[in-house]
């Protein structure tokens, strides 16, 4: 069982609802949530986008170089782009966001940007309201 039991269903049903409204590739949408939970420190919600990860084909290999800042090896450039607008989105160099937003338009449709920010978004929900729960 989750920290998520002491937490209010309509704040869980919320967060469920915001999920739903997501459209990405389902591998990619498990990396922008692993990268996340790694940024937030979020043990929990890492470990179950983990599995999700896992159960669609990732490598773990895959997963343990999210953390590393020269992705080069591990990732298509296209992935290294999404997850380097995740890491600004999320915080850890919100200075380089333009610069972010740039190269991920180069392997993203516009609505595929607002669907990787959204899922970062939501996933940080996510993390926050474990954490706070914990």
């Amino acid at each position: 069982m989750t920290t998520l039991a002491a937490v209010p269903q309509e704040l869980v049903r919320a967060l469920r609802g915001l999920d739903g409204a997501v459209w990405l590739e389902p591998g990619l949408r498990e990396l922008v949530a692993v990268r996340t939970a790694q940024i937030d420190g979020c043990g929990e919600q890492l470990a179950e986008h983990a599995r999700a990860a896992l159960e669609l084909g990732e490598t773990p290999e895959r997963l343990v170089a999210l953390s590393d800042p020269d992705r080069r090896r591990a990732f298509t450039q296209r992935e290294r782009a999404a997850l380097a607008f995740v890491d600004v989105l999320a915080g850890v160099d919100p200075s380089r966001l333009a610069e972010a937003r740039r190269e991920a338009a180069l392997y993203f449709e516009p609505v595929e940007l607002a669907h990787i920010a959204f899922t970062c978004a939501a996933a940080a929900a996510w993390d926050r309201l474990v954490l706070a729960a914990a």
